[in-house]
């Protein structure tokens, strides 16, 4: 807390002072979006004292009984054990930061400083305690931990009951592994560091006893008077403080004021809480989402600041006890935007605008239900209409038809078509409500309206007891089709179909001819998905390739069961494999990063992939879970059974995003 009888500061210009009451609008945050986590879902305790958003997207804790990584499921929890040198020192931790190396920083007490290394997975330890002058019966702690834009880390110290000590900015020397006191060429007293941020200009901005002050990056410390000098007259008390992208300075204090300072032209806005929402309100706590609105930490609960409108918005006041309006020590916001706040007494809290995801199942005593089993095979007709084949390997399974929004207008369970039919593996539109199908029994062309079954021969392709797994048209009004006897193709004004046998391609084998899936890249060719591997057809040359699996010409994945693909708008191919998770290939370079357990994602199958580039997003159906991925960041949000999707096992290849913009994904319920 900053006391101002301790200030003593100078004032050397004159500036305009612009305060804005807010009362022309107010919003509500829905409390429904709150999620909370407790000691029942093993969080280690109930006071969360800082939290941490990894590059990964693990929620890092630092709470009144240790450090924890939560992971969408379950908290992993670090343990100080005195006979292991590589373990967390410490109970209590205060402080939580991630250096650019993906290293992790906790500072916990007794006055100690732990750095986590992901790769070994073990703990480091630095002496800090000897270079702050203070009583031996005061603990002191690090607070704050910020990085500068050329990698130097600066630690804010202050102590566990408020009691004031000098020199209490520390930094981290790279070169010589230790922590070492910061220079002070202009002598100030700074006191106690609460709270820091580092702009867009390499600047450090700190929030001390003594003050708001900047350190260039060479290193000169300069105090703001004129935020000195506000605060003052207003009697208030600063708790936090950051910088956002045009390096505007944010404050927020006891009061309930939020203080933007604009270093360059030194001007001030002060926008006040508006009072008869609460007269008494205390800013904790600051942070920016990803479009640099403002969420605020208080002692009455989370609340929101839009910057555009200047409005505020709170939680609505209720009699049942809810922990949204909890008192909140630290937030933090992760690359899907949703808010992590950490409470001094109702455990982690999660914000999020919810998804809604709705779910279609059998029901035994609803004749109209979903037929039962797998749901295989997606597709939406001219008309907007959305099909779906369902199998469990007898005649309960079906066809099914959704409306364009995806409600469910009536299902046609097998049984009603064909005793003998127990699967379709493909199907394809070539007239409203009439569909050429490959079943178990055959090709057939199905009509809807009278469930009749006609027999029909495909020129140029032998059955052979193998299904057509995938029909497709491309651009060029080229027909193709994906078997597990090989691709054909038909071209526009052809009569029968080319074959292209797979399994003779280099490195290839029999499964290899088992196309389950085919996909149109408007930069690359035609993209094929196979039990053994993933191959690219060449529309100059006619011919065929296989990628990712000879080291000798790049990176391989590390599967070669291709379940689920997708091409990004910059021709980057998503991969999704069976036990082998999601890599990302660029294809002209041959490179290959895939993402697995290690970096958050629930299962190593990837059964489907859609994207939604405007947000950066991936959406993945795997062998656990729906999976929220984000292109640019890597980090992972999991949606679960609680959640209500069907079920935690999806079937690969079985995902479709329909024309007005729904994902649909298909699973074993």
């Amino acid at each position: 807390m900053f006391t101002w009888q301790r200030l003593m500061v100078k004032i050397f210009f004159l500036l305009t002072l612009f305060s804005q009451l807010l009362f022309h609008s107010f919003a509500q945050l829905n409390p429904d979006n709150i999620t909370q986590y407790t000691e029942k879902d093993g969080l280690p305790g109930g006071r969360v004292n800082s939290i941490l958003v990894d590059k990964y997207g693990f929620i890092w804790t630092g709470t009144i009984n240790g450090l924890a990584r939560f992971d969408g499921y379950e908290f992993k929890r670090f343990f100080s054990n005195p006979n292991d040198t590589s373990s967390i020192r410490g109970l209590v931790c205060w402080a939580l930061f991630e250096d650019r190396k993906g290293q992790i920083w906790a500072a916990t007490g007794q006055e100690n400083l732990n750095v986590y290394n992901p790769v070994t997975r073990t703990f480091r330890h630095y002496d800090y305690k000897h270079l702050i002058d203070h009583p031996s019966n005061v603990e002191i702690g690090i607070y704050s931990i910020a990085q500068d834009l050329n990698g130097k880390i600066f630690l804010g110290v202050s102590t566990n009951f408020g009691e004031p000590i000098s020199g209490a900015l520390l930094y981290f020397d790279q070169k010589e592994d230790r922590v070492k006191k910061i220079e002070n060429p202009g002598n100030y007293n700074i006191q106690n560091v609460i709270s820091t941020t580092i702009d867009p200009k390499n600047n450090l901005w700190l929030l001390s006893y003594s003050g708001i002050f900047k350190i260039d990056p060479a290193g000169k410390i300069d105090s703001v008077p004129v935020l000195h000098s506000l605060y003052r007259k207003m009697g208030d008390n600063f708790n936090g403080i950051l910088a956002d992208k045009e390096s505007h300075i944010w404050v927020v204090s006891n009061n309930g004021n939020l203080t933007d300072y604009d270093p360059l032209s030194k001007e001030v806005k002060v926008h006040l809480f508006p009072q008869k929402i609460s007269k008494s309100f205390n800013f904790s706590t600051i942070a920016f989402d990803t479009a640099q609105n403002i969420w605020i930490g208080s002692d009455q609960g989370l609340a929101f600041f839009d910057k555009g409108k200047k409005v505020f918005s709170l939680f609505k006041q209720v009699n049942r006890k809810n922990a949204a309006l909890s008192v909140i020590n630290q937030l933090k916001i992760d690359s899907f935007g949703s808010v992590w706040a950490a409470t001094a007494s109702e455990g982690l809290l999660r914000y999020e605008e919810k998804i809604k995801l709705t779910s279609y199942s059998n029901f035994k005593r609803d004749k109209n239900s979903f037929t039962t089993g797998w749901a295989n095979n997606l597709m939406q007709s001219t008309d907007g209409k959305i099909w779906v084949t369902t199998t469990n390997g007898s005649a309960d399974g079906g066809l099914n038809e959704l409306d364009t929004e995806g409600k469910l207008i009536h299902s046609i369970p097998y049984r009603e078509i064909n005793q003998d039919l127990v699967n379709i593996g493909g199907l394809s539109e070539v007239a409203p409500n009439e569909f050429i199908v490959s079943t178990n029994m055959g090709i057939y062309q199905f009509s809807v309206k009278t469930k009749k079954l006609k027999k029909i021969s495909v020129s140029g392709y032998t059955e052979e007891n193998y299904f057509i797994s995938y029909f497709l048209t491309d651009s060029k009004q080229n027909q193709w089709l994906g078997t597990y006897n090989g691709l054909y193709r038909k071209s526009g004004n052809g009569e029968g179909f080319k074959k292209y046998d797979l399994s003779k391609l280099e490195g290839a084998d029999g499964s290899s001819n088992e196309v389950t899936r085919i996909f149109e890249s408007p930069k690359h060719g035609l993209w094929l998905l196979t039990n053994n591997g993933l191959f690219l057809y060449k529309y100059d040359t006619d011919k065929i390739e296989r990628h990712g699996y000879d080291k000798a010409k790049g990176d391989i994945f590390l599967t070669q069961d291709i379940n689920s693909f997708y091409e990004d708008s910059s021709g980057t191919a998503w991969v999704g494999t069976w036990q082998g998770g999601l890599s990302k290939y660029s294809v002209e370079e041959r490179k290959i990063k895939t993402f697995s357990w290690n970096e958050g994602l629930p299962s190593m199958s990837i059964q489907g992939i859609l994207g939604d580039e405007k947000n950066h997003t991936l959406w993945l159906s795997t062998f656990d879970g729906l999976c929220k991925f984000n292109m640019e960041t890597g980090q992972t949000n999991t949606y679960s059974i609680a959640d209500g999707i069907q079920s935690q096992l999806f079937a690969d290849g079985s995902y479709l995003k329909t024309r007005n913009g729904l994902f649909i994904f298909g699973g074993a319920n």
